[in-house]
C-alpha cells in the first residue's frame, strides 16, 4: 500500500511536468488506476 502511494506520487509529478500545470488528484489517481488494471487485471476478485 505504501509503495502504491509512492508510485502514485511519482506518476502525479510526471504527469504534471508533462502538462505544465497542476492536475486534479482525482484525475491522476484514475489514470494511474486504469494503467495498473491494464497490467494487473482483477481476475477472479
Amino acid at each position: 500500500m505504501v509503495e502504491d502511494i509512492c508510485n502514485l506520487e511519482r506518476y502525479r509529478q510526471h504527469r504534471e511536468q508533462q502538462a505544465g500545470q497542476v492536475l486534479p488528484l482525482e484525475l491522476i489517481a484514475e489514470e494511474w488506476r486504469e494503467q495498473r488494471l491494464a497490467i494487473f487485471p482483477l481476475s477472479g476478485l
